[in-house]
């Protein structure tokens, strides 16, 4: 007998939901009050972001006061916008709105962005950021049928961006 293996529908694109196992721990510790990349389907949180509200350039203070948390698994493609980008919007609004922002990241420390949150010369997080990575890759969740599907080619990484963090070196 021949197993039928499920395909993976990739016209979600970005779309796919966080599994609970993921966020839950970290929204048992903070309580979020906003999804900043989410959409009706895979929001964790309400209220959440979608693309319409274009989370690269509104204030997430119009949405939650200051001090609460916000959970964030942005969009990994470059239609999404560069995780780059992204990057520079969670110090934005840790450091000037007082935000704390969690956000589930690639574990890819070739890359340029993550110069961004770990100092690779002095082997430290730069002031403002921790990161945990998670002990096994993910299987990122169908928003639509709920199951779980294959994970992505790599590990993730989830990092607390919180100005509070930046005077403990």
């Amino acid at each position: 007998m021949i197993e039928q293996v499920e395909k993976v529908d990739n016209s979600r694109g970005d779309e796919w939901k966080t599994p609970e196992f993921v966020w839950k721990p970290w929204h048992d510790l903070l309580r979020f009050r906003l999804d900043a990349a989410a959409s009706d389907q895979n929001a964790i949180v309400s209220p959440y972001l979608t693309q319409e509200h274009d989370a690269l350039k509104v204030a997430w203070r119009e949405y939650v006061p200051k001090g609460a948390a916000v959970w964030v698994n942005p969009p990994y493609s470059q239609k999404g916008g560069p995780l780059g980008v992204w990057i520079r919007k969670f110090w934005e609004e840790s450091r000037n709105n007082g935000l704390i922002i969690v956000a589930l990241l690639p574990a890819d420390t070739s890359t340029q962005w993550f110069g961004q949150i770990f100092d690779r010369d002095r082997n430290i997080w730069i002031p403002g950021c921790r990161g945990t990575f998670l002990a096994r890759r993910i299987k990122h969740v169908d928003p639509k049928t709920g199951k779980s599907l294959g994970s992505p080619k790599f590990g993730s990484i989830a990092v607390l961006f919180d100005r509070r963090l930046q005077n403990i070196y």
